[in-house]
């Protein structure tokens, strides 16, 4: 695509990419769903590419150390259990089966999940996514008494 010099944030392009991604796979495979597939997987790529673009800023490297110790201070020494885990983590809400484990484990009904920009790709993706969102809806929806705390991805 980039060879043919299609702009992939031109809805028009897209059409023509779709095209170009038939003629050129269909000696792979005729299956057009798979190979709508592979170009749904380009598009994401591109619009994610895109999106990490928006942040000239560097990333707070956030590492171990500061984390426990964020982590303790702010909410294990007032008596709530807390994990630290990448943003990434809300997906599926793995962070949320780490907290409620962390929780069993210490016996504590309060729980805290602390989480953190690992790359530019990481805070694109939960742009589009919004996962740290649904993450908090499931939260309330389930009544639990779990506090997200995001760590700020830049200096401000």
């Amino acid at each position: 695509m980039v060879r043919e010099g299609i702009d992939l944030s031109d809805p028009l392009a897209v059409d023509s990419a779709r095209e170009l991604i038939y003629e050129r796979f269909s000696l792979i495979t005729e299956d057009k769903k798979k190979l709508n597939g592979i170009f749904r997987s380009i598009l994401n790529d591109f619009e994610t590419q895109q999106n990490a673009l928006k942040y000239q800023d560097n990333l707070i490297a956030y590492d171990d150390h500061y984390l426990n110790n964020y982590k303790v201070k702010k909410y294990e020494l007032k008596g709530t259990a807390a994990i630290h885990a990448t943003a990434s983590k809300a997906e599926h809400a793995v962070a949320l089966g780490y907290i409620v484990h962390r929780m069993y484990n210490v016996k504590k009904k309060k729980g805290a999940i602390v989480l953190y920009f690992k790359n530019k790709n990481e805070l694109a993706i939960e742009d589009q996514e919004k996962h740290i969102d649904k993450l908090r809806d499931m939260i309330n929806y389930m009544q639990l008494d779990i506090t997200i705390d995001v760590l700020p991805a830049f200096n401000n």
